[in-house]
């Protein structure tokens, strides 16, 4: 998770007169907020925190039964994602969230409002808010523009450090004693532990040992495992071993050995 940090509106000298008299648009205008939240880069998979926040800079001769100013703030447009050098696309997904959809801003006072940012894509991120003041019959329009990069998590390498980041659950599988013609099948759990997805390719075994063709080519998410089913399909007598080897995209290959007997009961 990113360091907290906070967007806070720099209070400016107030464009309202005091002493004379003051329309509500005038006074709306003293209910200061910043218009662009721009988060730092983010891992894929974890979450950008700030916080935006609304100043009430009224004069005191404008507060009177109307003290409160009521404030919304939702999207104008879906979230838009450019990837590299490309083009802004519009995202699939919702990465920009605020912890609440609306509220009133007190006379004299902040109000402040966490917003997340949770990318699960590397890319640039860019989104419209609405901002709606509303005093009165009095409503006010503005918008927030919500900028992040999500970014991809550096990972050690194996060489370096002995790190793997996709490791298997099993080192050994051990389909005991299979009748002769029979099938016996068994799952290796694959695991994920990042930010980032993996592709496997996975050899196919020696027989009696087999993985469907489906199963060679295996996309891992992040912070996710799969279960490759390996198959035992014995169709003589005996004792048998093969060390079955999953290559895995940026990292040392992973190896698992299989056991199984076949005999005649």
């Amino acid at each position: 998770m990113q360091e907290h940090s906070s967007l806070v509106a720099t209070p400016t000298k107030s464009r309202v007169d005091a002493s004379g008299p003051e329309t509500r648009a005038a006074i709306l205008h003293d209910v200061i907020a910043p218009q662009e939240i721009m988060f730092p880069n983010t891992f894929i998979g974890g979450v950008g925190e700030l916080s935006w926040s609304i100043v009430d800079m009224r004069a005191a001769a404008a507060v009177a039964a109307e003290a409160n100013v009521a404030v919304q703030l939702f999207p104008l447009e879906p979230t838009y994602m450019m990837v590299g050098a490309g083009p802004m696309q519009p995202s699939s997904s919702m990465v920009f969230h605020v912890a609440k959809s609306a509220w009133t801003v007190q006379y004299g006072g902040t109000t402040t409002v966490p917003v997340r940012f949770t990318p699960m894509n590397a890319g640039r991120y860019h989104q419209i808010w609405k901002v709606e003041l509303s005093l009165g019959t009095r409503t006010e329009v503005r918008t927030l523009r919500i900028y992040g990069d999500g970014t991809k998590r550096a990972i050690p390498t194996t060489a370096s450090s002995g790190y793997k980041p996709v490791t298997a659950r099993q080192q050994e599988l051990d389909f005991g004693s299979v009748d002769l013609g029979s099938t016996s099948k068994l799952k290796l759990q694959i695991c994920n532990k990042t930010d980032c997805n993996y592709a496997l390719n996975v050899a196919l075994p020696s027989p009696p040992f087999n993985v469907s063709d489906k199963n060679k080519h295996v996309s891992l998410k992040s912070h996710h495992f799969v279960s490759l089913p390996i198959y035992f399909r014995p169709n003589r007598t005996g004792v048998y071993c093969h060390t079955l080897t999953i290559d895995v995209q940026d990292q040392d290959s992973l190896s698992v050995q299989l056991k199984g007997e076949c005999k005649i009961h």
